[in-house]
C-alpha cells in the first residue's frame, strides 16, 4: 500500500472527501482526522509539532506509550465483570473528585461585590501521589455479604473491598434523585452524577456515602482485591516533578488524566466518516465496553483524594467556602502542613471577590483585586467590566481546515445561591405540585 503524507490539512480533507465511501481504518482525535486508508493509499496528516499528544506526553515521563503506563500486574475488568451488564455497575460507581460550594455560608460572600481575604489550599500532585500508594491490584474473589460480615479486622489486612449496592431513589414524574441526603451535607450531593442506582463502589466511596447520605441502600455482594505498591509509579511522579516547569498548563492537565487511563470503562471508536452540506467533517462513534481497563485502580485513587478532602472540609464547615477535586478555599487559615512535597498541601493567599457561575451553586471563581486576575477558573475572562464563561469548540471543515470557534456567555456578578433551583429541590417542587393537583381534582 502506498503511503502519502500531508502537511496541508485542507488538501488532506479533500482526499478524504473524494474517497469518503471507500475510507477504512481512520483515526480521529480531538475533532481532527489524522490518518485513513482508501484503496491503495495510506494517508496521514502531520500535526503541528506543538501539539502534545498522549504518547508524546507519557514519553516525557520515561515510558513508551499510554498502553505501557497500565501496569500488567493489575487485574482487568474482564476478570471481575465479564458482561456488559456487570461492567455498567462499575461505571456507575466510578466518581471523580468532590466539587462544590458551602451552601450554608456562600451567600455571606457572593452577590454584593465585596472583597475578602481567602486561603486557597491544594494537594501537591494529588492523583499522581496516590498512584504511588497501595492500590487494589489482583482480583481475588467475589463473596456474599454474609461471608464478608464474618471477617474480622485481621482477615481484612492486605485487601481492598468493593461493594455492589442498590441505592434508594427519590422519584417524581420527570426527575429522579439517587440516595436520600442528610441536610447538613447537601453541598456534597455526588450520587446524582450517575443515573443508575445499581453500582459498585470502593470501600472508600462507601464511607462517603455512609457519611453524606442516609444508609438507605442494600449491599448485594462484595469484590476482593489484593493490595500492592509499585516503584514504577514513584519513578513517574519523580520524573513529572523534574520536568513540569519546562512545559505549560496542558502538560499539567495531561498528568491529571493519567490515573483515569485505568478507568476507561467505555471507549468510543470512530466507525463512520461523512461530510455535511457545509463541508463539516462528521464522525460517528461506536460505544463499546473496554474490558482491558482496570477501573478499581482509578476508583481507588479518586476516592482516596475525595475522602481526604471531605474529612478536612466536614471538620471545618464554618470556614471553607468551596472545594474542587484536589483543593479547597477557606475564609480563615487552616492547621495544615505546607510543603512542596507531593501529597502535601500548598497555600495561595488571595484578596478577592468571589462569584458564582450560576444560582445552583455548583462552582465558584474569584477576582483577585491585587493582581487584577481571575483565580480558580481557566475558562472565565473579564471584558469591559463584565465576566464571560468561554468555551472553545473545534471542528474540521473541508473548505476552512481545522477551525476553532469561541463562544462566550455572560456571568452576572450579582448571582447568589438559590436552594430552590437545586436538583433535589426541583424534585420536591415537582412532587409538591403533583400532590396539590391531585387534591384539586378531588373537588
Amino acid at each position: 500500500m502506498k503511503k502519502k503524507t500531508f502537511v496541508d490539512y485542507k488538501e488532506f480533507l479533500k482526499v478524504a472527501f473524494e474517497n469518503k465511501e471507500k475510507i477504512t481504518d481512520f483515526k480521529y482525535f480531538d475533532n481532527r482526522l489524522f490518518s485513513f486508508k482508501t484503496g491503495n493509499l495510506n494517508c496521514k496528516y502531520l500535526f503541528d509539532n506543538g501539539v502534545l499528544t498522549p504518547n508524546k506526553f507519557v514519553s516525557l515521563l520515561g515510558f513508551e506509550n499510554y498502553s505501557a503506563f497500565v501496569n500488567k500486574k493489575f487485574s482487568k475488568l474482564k476478570e471481575f465483570a465479564p458482561t456488559q451488564h456487570e461492567a455498567v455497575k462499575w461505571y456507575n460507581g466510578y466518581f471523580g473528585g468532590i466539587v462544590g460550594v458551602n451552601r450554608h455560608i456562600i451567600n455571606d460572600y457572593v452577590g454584593a461585590g465585596e472583597v475578602f481575604e481567602f486561603y486557597d489550599y491544594d494537594i501537591n500532585k494529588a492523583y499522581l501521589y496516590q498512584l504511588t500508594q497501595f492500590l487494589p491490584t489482583k482480583f481475588v474473589t467475589e463473596m456474599s455479604v454474609e461471608d464478608f460480615n464474618k471477617l474480622n479486622n485481621v482477615d481484612k489486612i492486605g485487601f481492598a473491598y468493593f461493594f455492589e449496592i442498590k441505592v434508594s431513589t427519590v422519584k417524581s414524574q420527570f426527575l429522579k434523585a439517587i440516595g436520600k441526603i442528610k441536610e447538613i451535607y447537601k453541598s456534597f450531593d455526588f450520587l446524582n452524577s450517575k443515573q443508575g442506582e445499581k453500582m459498585i463502589v470502593s470501600e472508600k466511596r462507601l464511607s462517603l456515602i455512609n457519611q453524606i447520605y442516609f444508609k438507605d441502600y442494600e449491599i448485594k455482594k462484595v469484590f476482593v482485591f489484593e493490595m500492592g505498591k509499585y516503584k514504577f509509579y514513584e519513578n513517574i511522579l519523580n520524573k513529572y516533578c523534574e520536568v513540569k516547569d519546562n512545559y505549560g498548563q496542558e502538560f499539567k492537565k495531561n498528568a491529571l488524566r493519567l490515573y483515569g487511563t485505568f478507568g476507561q470503562i467505555y471507549k468510543y471508536k470512530p466507525n463512520k466518516l461523512t461530510f455535511d452540506k457545509d463541508g463539516n467533517l462528521l464522525v460517528n462513534h461506536k460505544k463499546e465496553i473496554n474490558f482491558k481497563s482496570s477501573p478499581q485502580v482509578a476508583m481507588w485513587v479518586a476516592d482516596s483524594v475525595a475522602t481526604l478532602l471531605f474529612d478536612l472540609i466536614s471538620s471545618n464547615m464554618d470556614k471553607i467556602i468551596c472545594w474542587n477535586t484536589d483543593g479547597l478555599t477557606s475564609t480563615k487559615p487552616l492547621n495544615l502542613q505546607i510543603s512542596k512535597k507531593p501529597g502535601k498541601w500548598k497555600l495561595h493567599k488571595i484578596t478577592a471577590t468571589p462569584f458564582l457561575f450560576n444560582d445552583t451553586g455548583a462552582r465558584l471563581f474569584f477576582k483577585d483585586v491585587k493582581n487584577n486576575e481571575i483565580y480558580g477558573a481557566n475558562n472565565v475572562v473579564e471584558e469591559d467590566g463584565k465576566f464571560y464563561e468561554v468555551a472553545e469548540i473545534s471542528h474540521s471543515n473541508l473548505y476552512k481546515g481545522f477551525v476553532k470557534e469561541v463562544y462566550k456567555s455572560e456571568i452576572k456578578k450579582t448571582i447568589i445561591f438559590d436552594e430552590m433551583k437545586t436538583f433535589r429541590n426541583l424534585i420536591l417542587k415537582e412532587n409538591f405540585i403533583k400532590n396539590i393537583s391531585r387534591e384539586y381534582l378531588k373537588f
